[in-house]
């Protein structure tokens, strides 16, 4: 009798050889898919360094056409012409106290966000070079890139004349110039924070060992560090122009003290010779905080 299957190939595949597929391709993937993680966060890091970059230029073209100075931080000012204006404090609903920002400062040497045209009733766009690439989700109404304040103290509470920060001495001014700036490759700039609505500096919180930080004057509020790129990397723009990714253990917090829940006198006295001794270019601001440092009994040394 003809059997018309006889010697002929099978086609289909076994269950078992199915099963082993699938295993080979479940391993593949395991092995595969991190090292694709793993290229995404590099290219973001590298996008990240390259936008920290492009604001460590635009400082350079900033001091350029301001006698060597550095962009300050931002503080109410109550008599701010609208044009220097902060359009996140306008933004927030009171346009008649403006603020003067490092990054508004900036803004004509990047010209890569819409911040500028926010008003009373629309909000900041800050998305483009000031949203860090290692975020996945929606900032565009918040600063992710924050200023190092240390280095760009502003002054509160008064008008452009004859403000001054009120921490210090009277009549002590704390603008800085980049000629002032003894470590610049050292120092930084601007790096990933966290964010905030209003405020962008470089905060006292360290993600790394998870502790807040008192603010004993004359040591300002500074906001927090993003790692965004690993366990505990972000991207930091440096006073010299370079950028560059470091770990948090590298950055000291405070100007050299790692956090703790509190500070004690000897520890605030000794922040203000670490203050005096990165800005020690500007010797009226440098002898107000050695004075002060040794009227605690504290000799910075300097």
């Amino acid at each position: 009798m003809n059997n018309p299957s006889y010697g002929q190939r099978r086609s289909a595949f076994t269950l078992i050889e199915l099963l082993v597929v699938i295993a080979i391709i479940a391993i593949l993937a395991a092995i595969l898919f991190p090292v694709f993680a793993q290229a995404k966060l590099a290219a973001k890091k590298s996008a990240g360094l390259a936008q920290m970059k492009q604001i460590g230029t635009a400082l350079f073209m900033y001091e350029g056409d301001n006698d060597d100075g550095m962009p300050t931080w931002d503080w109410y000012y109550n008599n701010y012409p609208a044009a220097d204006r902060d359009p996140m404090w306008a933004a927030a609903g009171s346009p008649a106290k403006y603020r003067r920002a490092w990054d508004f400062a900036l803004l004509p040497y990047v010209k890569d966000a819409n911040f500028d045209k926010a008003t009373a009733t629309a909000t900041a766009d800050f998305s483009g070079v000031w949203k860090s690439p290692g975020i996945e989700y929606d900032t565009k109404n918040g600063r992710s890139i924050g200023i190092n304040q240390l280095i760009a103290y502003d002054i509160a509470w008064n008008n452009e004349k004859t403000a001054r920060d009120t921490s210090y001495t009277t009549g002590a001014y704390v603008y800085f110039n980049m000629s002032e700036m003894v470590a610049p490759a050292e120092t930084m700039f601007v790096g990933d924070t966290g964010f905030d609505g209003r405020y962008e500096p470089i905060y006292n919180y360290q993600g790394y060992n998870e502790t807040w930080v008192t603010n004993p004057a004359p040591a300002k509020p500074t906001y927090s560090r993003a790692w965004r790129y690993g366990k505990d990397s972000a991207n930091y723009a440096w006073l010299d122009g370079h950028a560059s990714s470091m770990k948090g253990d590298k950055i000291q917090p405070n100007v050299g003290h790692k956090a703790t829940s509190t500070w004690t006198a000897a520890q605030r006295l000794q922040s203000v010779c670490a203050t005096a001794r990165y800005q020690a270019g500007s010797s009226d601001a440098r002898s107000i905080l050695v004075n002060a440092a040794q009227a605690g009994g504290v000799n910075c040394g300097l």
